[in-house]
């Protein structure tokens, strides 16, 4: 499905999030400036800013290209919950169960790479962020900032 973001409110069967038009046109400005073509948010922070879908566990991607759709990339316990945003490529890996223990990054690779075997995308620039797992770097820093109240 082809999202047209052109409106700041869009009603899609299912979902309850609406686009927020002025915050991605910001976000694909600057992409443009910086010549990236494709975005790869993992924190929480990050995903909840592109999609309005807030990851539960922390392990959830958003893949956001200049051109055409986003992808989110979750575990697949979180699909009630993503389901509501606005992206419809969404994307589910069993993460953990009493059975096994999971490796996200293993687990979410082949989505990756189906992702970037695409031919838009097979050449492009991609934007990551450089922050901590599942605390951004203003947490951390703030965090360290205070380490002595932690200790």
């Amino acid at each position: 499905m082809n999202v047209n973001i052109n409106s700041r409110k869009i009603s899609l069967p299912g979902r309850i999030l609406e686009i927020d038009k002025p915050r991605l046109e910001r976000v694909k400005q600057r992409m443009e400036k910086e010549n990236i073509d494709v975005l790869i948010f993992r924190n929480t922070e990050g995903v909840l800013y592109l999609s309005g879908y807030w990851p539960m566990t922390g392990w959830s991607f958003v893949i956001f290209p200049l051109e055409g759709d986003p992808t989110l990339i979750i575990p697949a316990s979180e699909f009630e919950y993503a389901e509501k945003s606005w992206i419809s490529d969404i994307r589910t890996y069993e993460s953990e169960t009493l059975e096994m223990v999971g490796n996200p990054y293993s687990a979410v690779s082949k989505e990756l790479n189906d992702i970037f075997n695409e031919p838009s995308l097979k050449k492009a620039t991609v934007g990551y962020e450089g922050s901590l797992e599942t605390v951004a770097a203003v947490s951390y820093t703030h965090l360290r900032a205070h380490e002595t109240v932690l200790d």
